[in-house]
């Protein structure tokens, strides 16, 4: 460009304040145009108008004008001659470089430029403002004035900032939980996904963003999750736990999703998942001690109280039969051949009762040689008295124990549940009744309720 380095050092005197000989236009040549017409007036009334500060210089950086705004910025007053005032003198230093460094050049090859930066207007402290500066030419092509508009954009700015700190956080807090952490919007799309996610789906959170769960999770996966995912979207939080076995075990993952919401309406949602494997084996293991007899592994009391209130919730109330069993002669047993000898008689015997009855049913050691079998789905009373049969044959059969061969027997007790509200207790009591009547008339047999009185009862 001719002149190019005459004005590059007129574009840095400018911004730098290095002005020489200052001129005092009078009040009205300083506020308007050189141009005449309605056109130019209503530029005028326009700039004074504007909300945005409009500054102008000449090329050495004195500044000929100010609208409205900028001298109410600056406190100068809306009438009168404006004060000596460079334009370097509201630039801090930061802004001073970048005017050298990016401003400059784009002013003498471009004429314009629009970016970001620090000012300091009406006292001491820095804003951020938005610019959008001009280099004006006289006829010889050299810049001869310039022109500023600038936009507080301080306040947009600390709200990003704090949109960046919050992301930040959330970034730094998902990162830290030991958990997976996405966020998808209204569409099904990721929009967020954390590094545990990552290494969930064994793909880059750059391939993930954007992309819908079937093209991350596939058809079949999503397909289960879809009915919570639908709730979420709806505005309810729901949490929910799926099962994936293995050769391994069954791997439990818990998920949870909660409902995203811009200007009341629902814009997404946040899902939240971790693997609760050990925590749900831990928690089956102490469930199984609870509800388990440690000597046989057959429910204990109020493990088979659970299973029974179970059958009558599910409706089976109205055709359970209970079957109440004491071993005959394990007291001489125990006493003969000792305790451990006794254990493996009860062993034995659990393990052919479990033998004797259908998976579905229930089978329990309520204490020392007493045990109970809960039967659900009985019409009549010939289906209890085939299992009966079958657990005083289990009784029977001869026990092989360190201290030699030893035989007992059983007696069974047996009552029915004809109504949908069974309460196991009262049921349990009938069949313990009809089992001393069992050992009364002479040990090793059964007594079994009539089904037409347990109906009539009801």
């Amino acid at each position: 460009m001719a002149g190019g380095r005459s004005i590059w050092h007129r574009l840095k005197s400018a911004w730098q304040g290095a002005v020489d000989g200052w001129r005092h236009p009078d009040a009205t040549a300083s506020q308007q145009p050189s141009h005449d017409g309605n056109v130019n007036g209503r530029l005028l009334d326009m700039l004074e108008r504007s909300a945005d500060n409009v500054i102008q210089t000449d090329h050495r950086g004195a500044i000929t004008y100010l609208n409205a705004s900028a001298r109410a910025a600056l406190n100068i007053p809306a009438q009168g001659p404006l004060p000596e005032l460079a334009l370097a003198e509201l630039a801090p230093a930061a802004t001073r470089a970048l005017f050298d460094e990016v401003v400059a050049p784009a002013l003498a090859s471009q004429g314009r430029w629009c970016g970001e930066a620090a000012v300091r207007l009406g006292g001491s402290q820095e804003a951020l403002f938005s610019h959008m500066a001009l280099a004006h030419r006289d006829p010889h092509g050299h810049i001869d004035a310039y022109s500023v508009v600038m936009r507080d954009i301080s306040a947009q700015a600390q709200a990003h900032a704090e949109v960046l700190r919050h992301t930040q956080i959330l970034h730094a807090i998902s990162e830290a939980i030991p958990a997976t952490v996405v966020i998808v919007d209204s569409q099904g799309r990721y929009r967020f996904v954390n590094s545990a996610f990552e290494r969930y789906v064994g793909r880059a959170a750059s391939d993930i963003i954007g992309r819908t769960a079937v093209d991350i999770l596939g058809a079949e996966e999503v397909a289960r999750r879809k009915p919570y995912m639908i709730k979420a979207l709806a505005g309810e939080a729901v949490s929910f736990t799926l099962d994936y076995p293995g050769d391994q075990g069954t791997t439990h993952l818990s998920l949870t999703c909660i409902p995203l919401k811009l200007d009341g309406e629902v814009d997404g949602f946040v899902g939240i998942g971790q693997d609760v494997t050990v925590q749900r084996r831990e928690q089956d293991r102490l469930t199984h001690l609870a509800e388990r007899d440690p000597l046989t592994g057959l429910f204990n009391r109020a493990g088979f109280e659970q299973r029974v209130e179970r059958k009558v919730a599910m409706g089976e109330g109205e055709s359970l039969a209970l079957l109440f069993i004491d071993l005959d002669h394990f007291k001489p047993v125990n006493d003969r051949l000792g305790h451990l000898a006794g254990d493996r008689l009860l062993q034995g015997f659990a393990r052919r009762l479990g033998e004797a009855v259908r998976g579905s049913d229930v089978v329990a050691r309520l204490g020392g040689d007493e045990f109970a079998v809960l039967l659900a789905g009985v019409r009549d009373e010939a289906t209890a008295r085939a299992v009966a049969e079958k657990v005083l044959a289990a009784a029977n059969q001869p026990f092989d124990l360190e201290g030699g061969t030893v035989r007992v027997s059983a007696s069974v007790g047996v009552a029915f549940s004809a109504r949908s509200d069974a309460n196991w207790r009262e049921l349990l009591a009938r069949a313990d009744a009809l089992l001393y009547q069992a050992k009364a008339a002479g040990r090793g047999r059964q007594m079994v309720e009539e089904l037409v009185a347990a109906r009539e009862r009801a």
